[in-house]
């Protein structure tokens, strides 16, 4: 179980690094603020987030990489976004510490991101909120796979219903001959009728 790291109040942050809280920088308020006006247009509240150098961004350019629970954002100064899907995270690597923080890595089917630099918010918290996101997108999309297989299969009443009165035919035969019981052909009966 995940705990929730990210809780901006007096404008203080995590530092992992010191393993304590401590006042956020001043480009973390700012980028903070530009990222939460731009999310509330989606309705879209931050869950996690760390401070950090990405892989795509110039040397050295700090940015946010934002955790909700849509989706992974990344914004920098610029207020330039890239965002990922859930689903589309393939592996995320454990957080390190490094001599200029901490840094971590997640891949997509087609791009490989790194940030680095962690100062402020928690990478372990981070990465353990992504794994759970991701599972959970996981098991959304092969309950809606497995729901529309379910759904082709399922006969629509109203299109066959010669088919419908044969079936009941057949159990109403199966409950004469004492194979089903009374309640297992009512059951079926309303199973097919869709009650």
């Amino acid at each position: 179980m995940y705990r929730l790291a990210f809780i901006f109040r007096d404008e203080k942050i995590y530092n992992p690094v010191l393993n304590k809280k401590k006042n956020a920088s001043r480009n973390f308020i700012n980028l903070y603020h530009t990222a939460n006006a731009l999310l509330n247009q989606t309705n879209e509240t931050i869950m996690e987030i760390v401070s950090g150098s990405s892989s795509f961004s110039k040397f050295g350019e700090i940015g946010l990489l934002i955790a909700t629970k849509k989706r992974l954002i990344f914004i920098d100064k610029t207020s330039s976004i890239n965002s990922w899907d859930y689903n589309d995270v393939t592996h995320v690597s454990v957080p390190k510490k490094s001599w200029t923080g901490y840094k971590f890595s997640f891949n997509t089917s087609n791009e490989y991101v790194e940030l680095s630099g962690i100062m402020e918010g928690d990478p372990d918290t981070f990465v353990a909120y992504i794994k759970k996101m991701k599972e959970n997108a996981s098991k959304v999309k092969k309950q809606s796979s497995s729901d529309e297989i379910k759904q082709e299969n399922v006969v629509a009443p109203e299109e066959n219903t010669d088919f419908i009165i044969e079936e009941i035919r057949k159990y109403a035969a199966l409950k004469e001959e004492g194979i089903l019981t009374d309640e297992e052909f009512t059951l079926k009966k309303k199973q097919l009728l869709g009650i």
